[in-house]
C-alpha cells in the first residue's frame, strides 16, 4: 500500500487507523499526538486511511472535516469501507445498506467544500469514464464497480469464491478492466457487452481490456462486440495478478493466470493478450497477439511476435491454448480451434502434411524439461505433422516418461523413413568394424541405435580341438531363422577354425533378444569367460551352466528350461587381446530371434553386476579426467543438461553455494543424465552394457555418479526396491549375507511408493540420496526416488514369505563398516530390523502392477570380496 500511495513531496503523510479502534477512548489522544507531529514537521496534507472518515454520519460530522478545521490540514479520506487491492490501490465502494456513506474518496481542503475524487485512490486516468457505467447501464445484467474497473455479469447470487475474483485484481492506472461473467450466473451476451462499452468515451473505450470472471474464454463474445462496435477489443487470456517479490520488496511481477471453475489459479498462458479486429467483407481476421511471454528462459526471440528459436532448425511459438513447435521458417497455425482450458496446456507439433525428422524429438524433450512446473501435469501433446515409426516411438517415450497425454491429428500419417536420414548419414558416416575386432569391415550402427542388440566379447584362445557339438553350438538353418523354432536351433554356429561359443552364450543370446520386457526395451546381458584350457571350455559349453546365487535372492535349484531367459556368468578375468584367428563370428544385429518366457513366472530382471568387481565406492570423488570423459561421451546432451542443472542450482536449498562450482555442476549433470536419458550414451541401459564389457568409460561415469550423489541431500528412513520374481524352488538368503552392486541402486521412499507385483527389498537407508531436485516436478508421479551410490553395501537382516511374495529386509552399511558375516546380528541390526518389520506390511502389493524403472528394479548381487574390489 505504501508503494502505491507514495508521497508527492515531503509535505504529505499517510495516517492509517486500524480496524477496531474507532470507538477506543484513547483513539483521539493518540491521533492528536500524531497530527501535532505532522504540523511541527511541516506536513500540509494527510491521507487518512480510516473507514467512513470522510462521511457525515448522523450525530457525528466527518472525522476528516474535524481534522481539517482543528489542524488546518488538507485531508483525503474515504466515505465508505476501505478495500486494499493488490498493488496497494485503495478502493472505497458505496454499500447500499449504508445510506449515509456515499462511498469514494473525498478531498477536504481548508476553506473549501469537500470534493469527491472517485472510488479509487490514487485516482486512475479512467476514473471519470468508469463512473458512467452505473448499475443501470445494461438492462437485465448486473454492473458493479471493482477496484480494477467494472464487472458485468448475469443476475444471481455469487458464491464467496466467485465474488473474490473482482476484489483480487490489481489496478492498472492507464487501462480500464471490464470483467465479463461470473461462475454460477447466466453468460453475458455480446450485445450486452457492446452496449456497456458504447457508454464509454472513445479514448477510454480504446484502452479497455476484457478479461474473464468465470474462468472461461471471452474471445468469441469479444470478437462479436468488436464487430458490433467497429473497433478493436483487447482480450486478456486470464486474469492479471501480482506475483510475490523474490526479495520481499515491492509488489512483484505482473502476470496473467487462468482461473479454474472454483476460482483458483491454474497456469500462466504464454499468450497473455490478443486484439480482436473487426470483420471486413464477411471475413474475420485471426486475433493479433498483443502480449506474450517466453515458455522457457534463455530462448532467442525471432522477428515474428511470440516466436523463439530452439536451435538452427526448430522453433517454438506461443499460442492462446499453449505452444506450437515446428521447423524454422514455418508459420504457426493461426487458429487451432481450441479455447483456453485451465486444466490443459496444448503443445501442437508440426504442420499437417509436413514431415518431422527423427532429430526433432530430443529438442522437444529438452523444451518439455524447461517448462514451468505449473504446466507439467496439464500438458497435452498433439501431433499435426507426419513422422516415422521410430519418431512415433520416441514421442511416446517422451510423453510417457513425463506423464503427458498424447494425441494424433486425423491427417497425421506415418512415413516410411526419416526424410533427413540420407543427409545425416552422409555427414556422419558410421564407424567400421575392423577384422581384428571381429567384424568384416561393414558399417555398423551404434549400439543404442539398434534395438535388441547385444555386445559379444571375443574369446582369445589357441586353435581348438574338434569338440562334440552341443545344443548351444548347433547349426542354424537359414530357411527357418525367422520361424518359431527352439532357442538352440536359433543360436549362431562358430565359424570353421574359430573358438567355440563361450559358456552361457546361448542363454545370453536368447535373453538379449527377448521382447517380453517392460516397454519393449532390449535386455542387456553381460557374460564373461573364465581363462581355462580349450578342453574345459568345450566341456562347459556342452553342459548347462549353473545359475549364480546373484542379487541376494537365491538362484533356482534346478536348471531352467530352454524356453526361459537365463543369465549365466563365470569368474571374472580381464580379457586377453584377441588374435585374428580367434574372433567369434559376429551376431547379426537384426536377427529375427525371439524367445518365449516361462509360463509359471515373469522373467527375473537381469543382474547388471554379476561377476563384475566393485571398483567404485560411495566415498569416491571424481577427477578432472573422469569429468572430461563423461562430458565427451554425453555429446550434445551435456549442454542441454547443463542449462537445466545450472537453473536448478540457483533454487535448490543447500546447493546454491555450488552454483558457481564447475566440478559440482559436472557431477550433478552426470547424475541427471542417468535419471533422464534413455537409450543413448550415459543412460542406464548404456551404463549396464559398458560395465558388462569392462569399459573404462563406465568407471569414469560411475566415479562422477558417486561424487554427484554425495552432493545431494540424504534420506534416512525406509525405502522399497522391486526385486522381480524369485523362482519357486529358490531358498531364502541367509541372515547376515552382504549384498553389493557396482551400479547405483534405486528405490522408492516407503511413503507414496507405487504397488509392487513381485518380490521386494525393504531397506533401512542412511545415505541414500534424494534426486527429486534434479528432476522436473510431475504432479502425476508416484513416490520419491532414492538413489544409493555405486558400491553401496547392504546386509540381509531377515527374509519373509516365499518366492513370488518374498520380502527381504536389508540395512545399508556405512562405507567403512567391516564385512558382514552370515548368521549374526548386532545391536544396530536389531534396531533397524524392528523398524523394517513394522513397515514391511505397509508396502503396497498388487498383482499385475506397472513395472518400475529399470534402475529401481532387479535383484542385488551377493558380495564375495575378491581382487579388484573397491568395496
Amino acid at each position: 500500500m505504501a508503494d502505491a500511495l507514495g508521497e508527492d513531496g515531503h509535505d504529505d503523510a499517510t495516517v492509517a487507523v486500524a480496524a477496531g479502534l474507532e470507538h477506543s477512548r484513547d483513539l483521539w489522544k493518540r491521533l492528536s499526538a500524531v497530527l501535532d507531529d505532522c504540523r511541527r514537521s511541516g506536513v500540509a496534507a494527510v491521507r487518512l486511511v480510516w473507514a467512513d472518515a470522510g462521511a457525515d454520519l448522523p450525530g457525528r460530522p466527518a472525522v476528516a472535516r474535524r481534522i481539517r478545521d482543528d489542524w488546518d490540514l488538507e485531508v483525503i479520506a474515504p466515505a465508505g469501507p476501505v478495500v486494499v487491492a493488490p498493488g496497494g490501490t485503495l478502493f472505497a465502494p458505496q454499500v447500499p445498506e449504508r445510506r449515509h456513506s456515499p462511498g469514494g474518496w473525498w478531498l477536504f481542503t481548508p476553506g473549501l467544500t469537500p470534493r469527491p475524487l472517485g472510488l479509487r485512490y490514487p485516482v486512475p486516468s479512467w476514473e471519470d469514464a468508469a463512473a458512467r457505467l452505473d448499475a443501470d447501464a445494461v438492462a437485465g445484467f448486473v454492473v458493479e464497480p471493482v477496484p480494477a474497473g467494472v464487472w458485468i455479469r448475469g443476475p444471481g447470487r455469487l458464491a464467496e469464491s466467485a465474488r473474490a475474483v473482482g476484489a483480487s485484481l490489481p489496478v492498472d492506472g492507464q487501462r480500464l478492466a471490464v470483467v465479463v461473467g461470473a461462475s454460477g450466473t447466466p453468460p453475458v451476451t455480446a450485445q450486452a457487452l457492446a452496449e456497456l462499452l458504447s457508454l464509454l468515451p472513445p479514448r477510454a473505450r480504446a484502452a479497455v481490456r476484457l478479461l474473464p470472471g468465470d474462468g472461461g474464454d471471452v474471445l468469441d463474445i469479444a470478437q462479436q462486440a468488436a464487430d458490433l462496435l467497429g473497433a478493436e477489443m483487447e482480450v486478456l487470456s486470464g486474469v492479471p495478478v501480482l506475483l510475490e517479490s523474490v526479495d520481499d520488496r515491492g509488489s512483484g511481477e505482473s502476470a496473467v493466470v487462468l482461473l479454474g471453475a472454483d476460482g483458483e489459479p491454474s497456469w500462466r498462458p504464454y499468450v497473455e493478450a490478443v486484439a480482436c479486429v473487426p470483420a471486413h467483407s464477411g471475413s474475420v481476421p485471426a486475433p493479433r497477439i498483443v502480449s506474450w511471454r517466453p515458455p522457457a528462459p534463455g530462448l532467442t526471440t525471432e522477428e515474428e511476435s511470440g516466436v523463439f528459436s530452439l536451435d538452427g532448425t526448430w522453433q517454438v511459438a506461443v499460442t492462446r491454448a499453449g505452444l506450437w513447435v515446428g521447423s524454422r521458417g514455418d508459420r504457426r497455425p493461426e487458429r487451432t480451434g481450441r479455447p483456453l482450458d485451465p486444466d490443459r496446456m496444448w503443445i501442437d507439433v508440426g504442420l499437417p502434411g509436413q514431415s518431422l525428422d527423427d532429430r526433432f524429438w530430443s529438442v522437444l524433450d529438452t523444451l518439455l524439461e524447461e517448462l514451468e512446473p505449473s504446466v507439467h501435469g496439464r500438458t497435452a501433446v498433439h501431433l499435426l505433422g507426419n513422422c516415422t515409426v521410430e519418431g512415433r516411438r520416441r514421442l511416446r517415450q517422451v510423453t510417457e516418461r513425463r506423464g503427458l497425454s498424447l494425441s494424433y491429428d486425423e491427417q497425421a500419417s506415418v512415413i516410411a523413413e526419416d526424410p533427413q536420414a540420407g543427409a545425416g548419414e552422409a555427414a556422419e558416416p558410421r564407424p567400421e568394424r575392423s577384422p581384428a575386432a571381429g567384424g568384416d569391415g561393414a558399417a555398423q550402427a551404434p549400439w543404442h541405435a539398434e534395438p535388441m542388440s547385444v555386445r559379444i566379447r571375443h574369446v582369445p584362445t589357441t586353435s581348438p580341438p574338434v569338440a562334440q557339438q552341443s545344443p548351444a553350438t548347433a547349426p542354424v538353418n537359414p530357411a527357418v531363422s525367422g520361424s518359431r523354432k527352439s532357442d538352440e536351433a536359433r543360436t549362431p554356429r562358430p565359424a570353421m577354425g574359430t573358438a567355440p561359443l563361450p559358456p552361457g552364450f546361448a542363454e545370453a543370446f536368447a535373453a538379449s533378444r527377448s521382447v517380453g520386457v517392460p516397454r519393449g526395451r532390449s535386455v542387456p546381458v553381460s557374460w564373461q569367460t573364465a581363462r581355462t584350457a580349450p578342453q574345459e571350455q568345450n566341456r562347459t559349453a556342452a553342459a548347462p551352466a549353473e545359475a549364480p546365487a546373484a542379487h541376494g535372492l537365491p538362484a533356482p535349484s534346478s536348471a531352467p528350461s530352454s524356453s526361459a531367459s537365463v543369465r549365466t556368468a563365470a569368474a571374472p578375468v580381464p580379457p586377453t587381446p584377441p588374435s585374428p584367428t580367434s574372433a567369434v563370428t559376429p551376431v547379426p544385429a537384426r536377427s529375427p530371434v525371439t524367445t518365449t518366457a516361462a509360463p509359471s513366472a515373469a522373467p527375473v530382471p537381469p543382474t547388471a553386476g554379476v561377476g563384475t568387481p566393485v571398483r567404485i565406492t560411495p566415498s569416491r570423488r571424481s577427477g578432472q579426467a573422469d569429468r572430461q570423459a563423461v562430458q565427451a561421451m554425453a555429446g550434445d546432451h551435456w549442454w542441454q543438461q547443463q542449462a537445466t542443472v545450472a537453473r536448478l542450482l540457483t533454487v535448490m536449498p543447500g546447493l546454491r553455494t555450488q552454483a558457481q562450482d564447475q566440478d559440482a555442476q559436472a557431477d550433478l549433470i552426470a547424475v541427471r543424465c542417468l535419471l533422464t536419458l534413455d537409450e543413448v550414451p550415459l543412460s542406464w541401459t548404456w551404463l549396464v552394457q559398458q560395465l558388462a564389457a569392462g569399459s573404462a568409460d563406465a568407471l569414469s561415469y560411475l566415479a562422477c555418479l558417486a561424487s554427484g550423489l554425495r552432493r545431494l541431500p540424504s534420506y534416512r528412513g525406509i525405502v522399497v526396491r522391486d526385486a522381480g520374481v524369485v523362482p519357486p524352488t529358490a531358498a531364502a538368503p541367509p541372515t547376515g549375507t552382504e549384498l553389493c552392486e557396482p551400479l547405483p541402486v534405486g528405490a522408492f521412499a516407503l511413503n507414496g511408493a507405487p504397488p509392487i507385483g513381485a518380490d521386494r527389498y525393504v531397506i533401512w537407508s542412511v545415505t541414500g540420496r534424494r534426486v527429486a531436485n534434479l528432476l522436473a516436478p510431475s504432479p502425476g508421479a508416484e513416490g520419491e526416488e532414492i538413489l544409493f551410490a555405486p558400491g553401496t553395501r547392504f546386509k540381509v537382516l531377515a527374509t519373509r514369505g516365499s518366492p513370488g511374495a518374498m520380502t527381504v529386509l536389508l540395512r545399508e552399511l556405512a562405507d567403512g563398516d567391516p564385512t558382514a558375516q552370515p548368521g549374526g546380528l548386532d545391536a544396530q541390526d536389531r534396531g533397524a530390523l524392528e523398524h523394517l518389520a513394522q513397515a514391511a506390511d505397509r508396502v503396497p502389493r498388487t498383482a499385475g502392477a506397472m513395472p518400475w524403472p529399470p534402475r529401481l528394479t532387479g535383484r542385488l548381487a551377493e558380495r564375495h570380496p575378491r581382487a579388484g574390489d573397491g568395496a
